[in-house]
C-alpha cells in the first residue's frame, strides 16, 4: 500500500476513533458498547486503533452518520472530522437498545 493511502485511511481511522472517545466520554458508555453498536461486536474499535483491522468506506461513512445522529448535545464534534449535516438516511449500522 501506498504512503498516501495509508495516511488517508490512518486519517479515517482516527477519526472514527476520535469520534469513539469523545462520545463515550460524554455519555459515559463504552467503547466495547459503541462498537457492538456501531460494528455488531464489541472489539472491533480496539481493534482498528491497534490495526488489526480496516473498514471499508460504506461502514466507515455509516459509523460517522451514526455518531452525528446520536451525539450529545453537550459535547462538542470534533474539528478535524467530517460531520454530515441535513436529513440523513436511515444508517445502516445496528442499533442497541439504549
Amino acid at each position: 500500500m501506498s504512503e498516501a493511502k495509508t495516511e488517508v485511511r490512518s486519517a479515517v481511522i482516527e477519526g472514527l476513533i476520535t469520534l469513539a472517545d469523545r462520545f463515550c466520554a460524554a455519555t459515559g458508555r463504552s467503547r466495547a458498547w459503541v462498537s457492538k453498536t456501531t460494528l455488531g461486536r464489541g472489539s472491533q474499535i480496539d481493534d482498528l486503533a491497534a490495526g488489526r483491522r480496516d473498514l471499508v468506506t460504506g461502514t466507515a461513512e455509516d459509523m460517522v452518520r451514526w455518531f452525528s445522529d446520536h451525539w450529545p448535545a453537550e459535547a462538542s464534534w470534533p474539528d478535524h472530522v467530517y460531520r454530515p449535516t441535513g436529513e440523513l438516511a436511515q444508517p445502516a449500522v445496528r442499533e442497541a437498545a439504549e
